[in-house]
């Protein structure tokens, strides 16, 4: 079993909170052109809903902002999430997320790329 105290420092989970907005930006992005530019549709039902409801692309952005406020919030700014923060599973928990943000970008890019 990996102990991941040994690499859990003050700068991991932040590194990775990071990473996971990037990701979700360049989500953002490649699902933007997929949808405006070849026609495409957003395959998670949520997100699906979001736009049809507001009939635009943009509320996946605002879908996006709304979530990562409130991590950003719960935990930077309570002494329960300050706490949370440095646990192992939290790490286990935001590199689980930034893989799958991977593989939906590299998802998106391959299926932009078919339609070139």
């Amino acid at each position: 079993m990996v102990n991941l105290d040994t690499f859990i420092d003050d700068k991991t989970n932040h590194q990775l909170f990071l990473l996971l907005i990037v990701l979700n930006i360049i989500d953002f992005i490649t699902t933007y052109v997929g949808i405006v530019s070849f026609g495409s549709t957003e395959m998670n039902p949520i997100m699906a809903s979001a736009i049809q409801w507001t009939g635009t692309v943009w509320a996946v952005l605002g879908v996006k902002a709304l979530v990562f406020g409130h991590i950003y919030y719960h935990y930077y700014h309570t002494e329960k999430g300050k706490l949370l923060w440095f646990k192992p599973r939290t790490t286990w928990l935001l590199v689980a997320f930034n893989v799958m943000f991977l593989a939906v970008v590299v998802n998106n890019i391959i299926r932009i790329g078919a339609k070139l």
